[in-house]
């Protein structure tokens, strides 16, 4: 241990003075025997040449694996670009440029290089651009998609403004049909396998539409009921109003309830907004009735011609609202893999729908396998096969008894840890035990 006030001597490396210091500030310096001196410690410093400019400059000793072999940033600069780089002339242009030894490049620019490709595998054809008259290359799948008409984007933005039939021949733009009112209209060309509806209206009139209202449509068009599909009805209370699936003149409304966006438990505030909505309806006058999922799978008309008999004023005819066109959605039938019953879906849905609803699918996912301690059937999932118990209670009790000991000073049953079972100590049920065991043991060895 060094000592606190204990002093030692020591010689000054610039100005070869003795002096003393004291021992614990060896640790955080003292070589020098005052401030001047240790601004004077340029003399330590270490004489070199540079290998550019060859000029003489001083160095700490410590910095000659560190630091470049150089006087200042240019020359290290220059001595950087020797060491990593290589001129080397463009076998196009020939221009000399600078590039690195080991990814090195042949081409000074992609101009140059798509030039060298041509008639060697690369299909493209040369272009002139109709602003700046400039020859430039263009590849084959640039003009398969009516690309590289200018040389640049400036160009393009100088250029006049052109009218859309001529846009439309240079295929920058594309002329579209509305898949819900089937109106004509011009969009841009990367638009042409996304968009498919003309406004934000016609896209929300589609989409709204579930499978469980394509049913009740369907049986209301069956009947020759006259109906209105999501009719607004006005609340002069508020700036907001209520939307209704399907209005039946005078005073009908119906609404589909699905299961998973009309289950109370999952989504407790659309719930409550369904009550008020209803609440609303009834007090003016309104007759609600709200079909559900389940109801609907399994025989629509049936529920359609109960309304009919309590409303025997309903309208039964062909025609339908003029204002509102009927839903333009094709379905498909396909038979579920678990119960083998006939269901509906949308073709983009083919590949992944394979069930008609989702306790069909739940269990047909589901194994039955046997629990080793109870003995009893359970259901689980496929990916936990690897299961063997069917609660937590079966799998404690089954390490109980797996563990059981009888104790060899009382012959009583007891429970170890397996750990104790590891290490050989599971023997004697408590210390009691043990140390009764230990005496006996001891007294028949005297005797």
């Amino acid at each position: 241990m060094l000592s606190k006030n204990k002093r030692v001597k020591k010689l000054c490396p610039t100005c070869g003075k003795e002096f003393e210091i004291l021992e614990s500030r060896l640790k955080w310096g003292g070589t020098y025997c005052s401030r001047e001196c240790h601004n004077k410690r340029g003399t330590n410093k270490i004489k070199k040449k540079c290998k550019i400019c060859s000029k003489t400059y001083k160095i700490w000793p410590y910095q000659l694996k560190s630091k470049a072999p150089t006087c200042s940033k240019e020359c290290t600069k220059i001595y950087l670009r020797n060491k990593y780089k290589k001129k080397v002339i463009c076998p196009t242009c020939k221009k000399e440029f600078w590039t690195s030894k080991k990814n090195s490049l042949k081409h000074c620019s992609m101009e140059c290089r798509n030039k060298s490709y041509i008639g060697k595998g690369m299909t493209g054809n040369y272009h002139i651009c109709p602003t700046c008259n400039k020859k430039f290359y263009v590849e084959k799948a640039r003009i398969n998609r009516n690309e590289g008409i200018y040389c640049s984007k400036k160009c393009r933005d100088k250029a006049p403004n052109k009218s859309i039939e001529q846009r439309i021949k240079e295929g920058g733009l594309v002329e579209l049909q509305c898949a819900w009112c089937s109106k004509k209209f011009i969009r841009s060309r990367y638009f042409k396998d996304i968009q498919k509806y003309c406004s934000q209206k016609c896209a929300k009139k589609s989409r709204n539409e579930t499978i469980i209202e394509t049913k009740v449509r369907r049986s209301l068009e069956k009947f020759k009921i006259y109906f209105e599909q999501e009719k607004t009805i006005k609340k002069p209370e508020r700036k907001w109003n209520y939307f209704v699936d399907f209005f039946i003149p005078p005073n009908i409304i119906i609404e589909c309830d699905g299961k998973f966006w009309h289950n109370p438990k999952k989504f407790p505030k659309s719930y409550k907004k369904d009550i008020l909505k209803r609440k609303y309806l009834k007090k003016k006058g309104y007759r609600v009735y709200s079909l559900k999922e389940d109801e609907i799978n399994k025989d629509v008309n049936i529920l359609i011609k109960n309304i009919i008999k309590e409303n025997p004023k309903v309208n039964l005819n062909n025609k339908l609202n003029p204002k509102r066109k009927p839903r333009k959605r094709t379905l498909i039938t396909k038979i579920c893999k678990y119960c083998g019953q006939q269901f509906e879906t949308i073709p983009s849905r083919e590949k992944n729908h394979h069930f008609c609803n989702q306790e069909c699918k739940n269990n047909f996912h589901k194994i039955e396998l046997k629990c080793q301690n109870c003995n009893n059937i359970f259901s689980i999932k496929r990916y936990q096969n690897k299961r063997k118990f069917c609660t937590i209670k079966c799998q404690k009790e089954f390490t109980k008894n797996k563990n059981k000991r009888n104790c060899l000073y009382c012959s009583n049953v007891f429970y170890p840890n397996p750990s104790d079972i590891k290490r050989g100590k599971a023997k004697f049920c408590s210390r009691e035990c043990v140390s009764l065991y230990n005496k006996n043991s001891t007294s028949s060895l005297r005797v």
